[in-house]
């Protein structure tokens, strides 16, 4: 890739999923021109990865794909997050506010391959 030192920009400002989704949108207008944009590559820790993608898919236009890399954070691995009481109660959470922002509408109800 050329010149890919630019293309690697990072959103520090938000708190969540869906501020940094919200946040980031302005920072790629602004850069790039989300016109411009076919595809993103996402960095985030794995527990966070269905409510990124579905604030991605809910404010982003349509034609935009994803690749999605996870941050490597040994506690919140597929395999064995319920081992750890801090990991699995993290967990646990998501999966309740996920419900939550999809029956409050800030998330599209959508089912999404993990």
């Amino acid at each position: 890739m050329r010149n890919s030192k630019n293309k690697i920009l990072v959103e520090y400002r938000s708190s969540n999923p869906k501020e940094n989704a919200i946040a980031s949108l302005f920072v790629l207008e602004n850069k790039f021109g989300i016109h411009n944009i076919k595809r993103l590559l996402v960095v985030s820790i794995p527990y966070h990865y269905t409510r990124s993608l579905l604030s991605l898919k809910t404010y982003y236009p349509k034609w935009i794909d994803y690749t999605w890399c996870p941050a490597n954070y040994q506690k919140y691995q597929s395999d064995n997050w319920w081992q750890y009481s801090e990991s699995y109660e993290y967990v646990t959470n998501e999966i309740k506010n996920l419900v939550k922002f999809v029956r409050e509408g800030q998330l599209i109800d959508i089912e999404i391959e993990i």
